[in-house]
């Protein structure tokens, strides 16, 4: 992955919205058919895919703007399950953050403080037993020994937490489209205000050149 376009850039990042959503999709599938673990798994591998959008996202606005751009470091974390890992799980704390907000408006009293708890219900994938959502993600693919006895992937994940992840990821899901398509929006308008001011052309018509540069969609 070097000296991509932005409209390549743009390209590939309707791409992998696209494959998370298709994944969230059969993972929603398998957990109608009582499929818990590898449910949990799909929606674990969504929120990864949903991870390589900001990343693509951040280089076509540096590439439109002069920005030096590592193209060996995009390429590497793009494929990096730890990069993308991390990643997603800032946009789920993102996500958190802001449900935590609209908790606290809408139910908090004045002078009431609202438990850290009741504000953040997801801060671990298994409440009471530390296991983070990497430890999960790894017993809903491979067997597991818990200190007694090998463990089976639908021994270990329970259709709730399948379920919650899926809701998770879903969640990131609608936060990365909202972030991606109102910057863009941005982008087009500066983008496209200094093209008419250089060449005379309306900012309406430069508008569109500068979205068909980026292939902008809206989600």
């Amino acid at each position: 992955m070097k000296s991509l376009t932005a409209k390549e850039l743009s390209e590939g990042k309707v791409a992998v919205v696209a494959n998370a959503e298709e994944l969230l999709c059969e993972a929603q599938i398998l957990i109608d058919n009582g499929k818990a673990a590898r449910a949990f798994a799909l929606a674990w591998e969504a929120c990864e895919e949903i991870a390589k959008a900001p990343m693509l996202g951040t280089t076509i606005y540096r590439l439109l703007f002069g920005a030096p751009i590592d193209w060996r470091t995009l390429s590497r974390r793009f494929r990096s399950h730890s990069a993308k890992a991390h990643l997603s799980e800032e946009i789920r704390l993102r996500v958190e953050a802001r449900k935590a907000k609209e908790l606290y408006l809408h139910t908090a009293k004045p002078g009431q403080v609202l438990e850290v708890d009741r504000l953040f219900p997801m801060t671990s994938a298994r409440p009471g037993t530390g296991a983070s959502r990497a430890d999960l993600r790894a017993r809903s693919i491979n067997c597991d020994f818990d200190g007694r006895k090998f463990k089976r992937p639908s021994q270990i994940i329970h259709i709730e937490e399948a379920q919650r992840a899926i809701s998770s990821a879903r969640e990131q899901l609608q936060h990365t489209k909202k972030l991606l398509t109102l910057p863009i929006q941005g982008v087009c308008y500066e983008v496209s205000r200094k093209a008419s001011a250089n060449t005379r052309s309306s900012l309406p018509g430069a508008m569109r050149q500068a979205q068909t540069v980026l292939r902008f969609r809206p989600f």
